[in-house]
């Protein structure tokens, strides 16, 4: 899994948490929030290595963004 996937996946799992909380299954939500930040705890890290040089993400990041880079 490279940063991109994780910040899909850190996405993806705040909505499962958005779902929980309004069916106020809190421990669930709480579950998904965790997941989230543990996937965008990597993306951040995969993005910092990044600066480093090219690590074969490509154009990977802005996939991941939808079409541009958020601000």
């Amino acid at each position: 899994m490279n940063g991109p996937d994780h910040y899909r996946e850190a996405e993806r799992y705040l909505g499962h948490a958005r779902e929980a909380r309004s069916d106020r299954d809190y421990e669930s939500a709480a579950h998904f929030r965790g997941m989230a930040h543990i996937h965008a705890t990597l993306a951040l890290a995969a993005a910092s290595v990044n600066t480093l040089g090219p690590a074969g993400d490509g154009g990977q990041w802005l996939d991941a963004f939808g079409s541009e880079a958020p601000n």
